[in-house]
């Protein structure tokens, strides 16, 4: 009988990280969700956004808005190896207002094929000694679930960006329940190894059904807004936002509520608290 895996939580900090980035080298593994998770705590802890993003989703513009970085094309980059960093510039602007303003913090939702490129620009542009000298520390969030493919992806994600950022910058993976039970894996699953790894601790993300995350993601509105439940009569227009059944909304407002309820402690261990 196998033991069943246990992830720790992170050690709280006091303050809230200025930069995020989130990032897998696998592709639909709730990335945006994951930065949409954050996000949310962010804004409701009081933090200013400067929320980029690489991987064509509009999801996130729930929050305001979004700035797309668009990668260079490979046939680029053998020319100009600078293209990357260039393409860059305004997501290096927002980092050095970290500076002057502690209470902004940046947010990078990153697609799956660019985690080399990304882990180029962060270290040619000396990203982690900057966010130190600043006062502040970088937290890259790692999605992973219970599938052996995506966990072992998972670690490679891990270890790149664990090279990259020394302590006092975290890298914490976000457990997933979508492919089965995290916490029942197999003695030689790769989520044991990098759960055994994650020495910042683990993120365990709420069970939500996948209707719910279609609906959220329909109804254009942020995860905060949804899960105020003291005005009954919003569901309405809730359901037509997201072009669905009142009582779909309905459960999908309570299932928000429900998740920012279970989130909630976690994201106050990163730095994030109502009224900070």
């Amino acid at each position: 009988m196998v033991d069943a895996l246990h992830f720790s939580p992170p050690a709280r900090v006091d303050a809230p990280p200025g930069l995020i980035i989130v990032s897998q080298i696998s592709g639909g593994t709730s990335k945006t969700w994951t930065s949409t998770l954050v996000i949310d705590a962010a804004i409701r802890a009081g933090r200013t956004l400067h929320i980029f993003e690489n991987d064509r989703q509009d999801i996130l513009q729930a929050y305001g808005s979004v700035r797309r970085i668009k990668l260079a094309a490979t046939e680029e980059v053998v020319h100009n190896p600078t293209a990357d960093i260039e393409v860059h510039e305004d997501l290096d602007a927002a980092l050095r207002r970290l500076a002057e303003h502690a209470d902004e913090t940046v947010v990078y939702d990153t697609s799956a094929a660019s985690l080399n490129r990304l882990g180029y620009v962060v270290d040619m542009l000396n990203i982690p000694d900057r966010i130190v000298a600043m006062g502040s520390h970088c937290l890259v969030l790692v999605p992973v679930s219970a599938r052996q493919d995506i966990a072992s992806e998972a670690l490679v994600t891990f270890k790149v960006w664990k090279s990259i950022m020394p302590a006092p910058h975290r890298v914490v993976p976000v457990i997933f329940y979508r492919d089965g039970d995290p916490t029942r894996v197999s003695e030689d699953h790769p989520l044991r190894s990098l759960v055994a790894m994650a020495e910042d601790g683990c993120i365990v993300q709420p069970r939500v059904p996948l209707q719910v995350l279609l609906a959220h993601k329909g109804s254009g509105l942020p995860l905060y807004q949804l899960a105020d439940l003291r005005d009954p009569l919003a569901t309405m227009d809730i359901a037509k936002r997201a072009g669905i059944a009142p009582v779909m909304a309905e459960l999908l407002r309570r299932a928000c509520a429900d998740v920012l309820a279970d989130i909630d402690p976690q994201m106050a261990l990163l730095g994030f608290r109502h009224g900070a």
